[in-house]
């Protein structure tokens, strides 16, 4: 009985230190929580592009560019986070990408280069998102002028894109490509490609696409295209030239097969990134148009002028 008061009398007398010694701890623990959370909040953010590299993937026996060390959940290379040609897509976004772009199409006649109103013009505005699972969300707004007439909305579209395994577990890296749209006073459209893409060596980069668009409705139309593109790394991850080529036919249902439209362009290619969020392109392609008119075809030699410039967060 006397060692049971003389433990409830300690208590009692060193209770208001215990609590006392719980209040002093307490801020403590508080203050080292509180520069926990400020280390965290201070670490850098990284756009998909500027993502740390992957260390466990070298290639041996030589040093590997910094444009080529693989990135994010998909183990792909930094240069396939941001478009490089203006003709031809490559594989997705990593997950986590998010970037708009804003592109201009001028096409015109060499017969005609000197008269303005001869030009047509295409502005597409689009915003990109990598959602992960190798999925790549776009949505774009296409605006047309002809010559000084009248901007006018054009069509407005939505694109989904699927990788069908990490990068380089599938010979040219196979991505496929939905994109369904509705165009003003046409008929809405569909188109299906095949993304192909990879690294011939160390800096050299190609790509090739495999397109059917078909129009729903009305004449039905099929354009049929290929276009394909391969570029060579000057300056790491910020310049490198190349060329682009691009082959379209088109049909419709009173014509299927015998094409009504031809297109058959190729050009010089430029990629400049002055910075980590900014990425320029400009690429001048050169080639022939021809357009069936009943029995007779026409021909007209053509300049198509791609200028894409995008900012990417």
């Amino acid at each position: 009985m006397r060692i049971h008061r003389s433990v409830s009398l300690c208590l009692a007398l060193f209770s208001p230190a215990i609590a006392f010694a719980q209040d002093v701890i307490q801020p403590g623990e508080a203050a080292r929580k509180g520069a926990e959370e400020a280390a965290q909040a201070a670490e850098p953010h990284y756009n998909a592009y500027d993502a740390p590299a992957d260390e466990s993937i070298t290639v041996p026996g030589r040093r590997m560019l910094e444009e080529e060390e693989r990135i994010g959940t998909y183990k792909q290379p930094r240069w396939t986070a941001r478009r490089r040609f203006p003709t031809t897509r490559v594989y997705v976004a990593p997950k986590g990408q998010f970037a708009v772009e804003y592109w201009l199409r001028s096409t015109s006649s060499l017969e005609d280069f000197s008269r303005a109103d001869a030009k047509k013009y295409r502005s597409i505005y689009e915003i990109e998102m990598g959602l992960g699972h190798r999925l790549q969300l776009d949505l774009y707004l296409t605006a047309e002028q002809a010559g000084h007439g009248p901007i006018e909305v054009a069509k407005e579209s939505i694109e989904l894109r699927y990788a069908l395994a990490d990068w380089g577990e599938i010979w040219a890296n196979p991505t496929l490509y939905f994109e369904a749209g509705r165009h003003n006073a046409e008929e809405n459209f569909v188109e299906l490609k095949v993304l192909l893409g990879g690294e011939m060596a160390p800096g050299l980069h190609s790509g090739l696409n495999l397109v059917l668009e078909r129009v729903v409705g009305g004449p039905e139309t099929h354009e049929y295209k290929v276009t394909g593109g391969i570029s060579k790394t000057i300056v790491d991850t910020q310049l490198s030239i190349g060329a682009e080529a691009e082959v379209e036919l088109i049909d419709d249902k009173d014509n299927r097969f015998d094409f009504i439209e031809k297109k058959y362009v190729v050009g010089p290619s430029i990629s400049w990134q002055p910075s980590k969020h900014i990425h320029l392109l400009l690429t001048p392609l050169f080639g022939i148009a021809q357009e069936k008119a009943g029995d007779e075809e026409e021909t007209t030699f053509i300049m198509q002028n791609w200028l894409v410039a995008g900012w990417d967060y």
